[in-house]
C-alpha cells in the first residue's frame, strides 16, 4: 500500500539555521562530509557541541535511529544516527514511529533521493521542505516483510563493504610491493632475498640520474612492446 510520511513518521526534526561558534562538548556535530556509510555516530573534524551550547542556540538533537536525509544543496543523502547528535540545516531529521522499519525507510529513501532533486524548489540553492516530506508517499509492505527487504540490501551492503576493504588492502600492498621493488630495489634475487640489501651490484644510469641494479636498463615502450594503433581491426585477423 501507499502511505504519505506524516502517517508513518512520528517527528520531523527541522534544525536551526545557526552554526556554533564554540566546540567543546560530547554531542557530535555533523555534517554531510561526516557521512561515510549507512550509520552516523560521529564528527569525522570533531566538532562536538555542549549541552551548554545546544540549549543556548536551542539546538535539536537527533536521537539515535533518526534518518538524515540531505534536503538542501546536495540532495538525496542518507543515513541513520548511532548516537545523538546536532546537524546544520542541511538535513530533515525523521524519527520512524512502529508502523515502519527505520532500515527499510533508510533503504526507500536512499533509492528515490536522487529522483527528489528534480521536486526541490529553486532559489538560490535547492531545498526540500517539511511540507514536502510529510506529503511525500511511499509503498509500504507489512512490517514483516519490511524487515525481509531490509535485511536482504544489508548482506549485500556488507558485502560490498568487505569487498571494498579487500580492494583496499590488495592495493596498498601492490602499492608497497611496488616501492620494494622497483624504489628500494629489493625484488627478490636469484636466491629469493633482496637484492639491493643483500649486496646486488648497482650501478648510476645518466639518464634517470640516479643508481639502478646493474643488468637494468632503460627501454621505450615500443621496443619491448607492439602499439597498436586506434580502429577497428581488420575482420580478417
Amino acid at each position: 500500500m501507499e502511505v504519505k510520511l506524516k502517517e508513518v513518521i512520528s517527528e520531523f526534526i527541522v534544525p536551526m539555521r545557526d552554526k556554533p561558534k564554540i566546540f567543546d562538548g560530547q554531542i557530535p556535530w555533523c555534517r554531510i562530509e561526516d557521512i561515510e556509510g549507512k550509520y552516523l555516530s560521529y564528527s569525522l573534524s570533531n566538532q562536538n557541541v555542549s549541552e551548554k551550547t545546544i540549549k543556548n542556540m536551542r539546538l535539536r538533537v537527533y536521537p539515535v535511529n533518526t534518518l538524515l536525509f540531505t534536503c538542501s544543496a546536495t540532495i538525496g543523502t542518507v543515513a541513520i544516527t548511532k548516537k545523538p547528535l546536532c546537524t546544520n540545516q542541511t538535513f530533515i531529521g525523521l524519527v520512524a514511529s512502529e508502523k515502519i522499519n527505520i532500515e527499510y525507510l533508510y533503504y526507500y529513501m536512499k533509492l528515490v533521493g536522487a529522483q527528489l532533486k528534480n521536486s526541490a524548489s529553486i532559489t538560490t540553492i535547492p531545498y526540500l521542505s517539511r511540507n514536502f516530506f510529510e506529503e511525500f508517499e511511499l509503498k509500504l509492505p507489512n512490517l514483516k516483510d519490511q524487515g525481509k527487504n531490509a535485511n536482504i540490501l544489508s548482506a549485500i551492503d556488507n558485502k560490498i563493504e568487505l569487498n571494498n576493504k579487500i580492494n583496499q588492502e590488495l592495493e596498498e600492498l601492490a602499492k608497497t610491493l611496488y616501492d620494494y621493488w622497483f624504489v628500494q630495489f629489493d625484488f627478490p634475487n636469484e636466491q629469493g632475498k633482496p637484492y639491493k640489501n643483500s649486496g646486488g651490484e648497482m650501478v648510476y644510469n645518466e639518464e634517470l640520474e640516479r643508481v639502478i641494479p646493474k643488468e637494468w636498463k632503460i627501454n621505450k615502450l615500443g621496443d619491448v612492446l607492439k602499439v597498436a594503433l586506434g580502429g577497428t581491426p581488420s575482420t580478417s585477423n
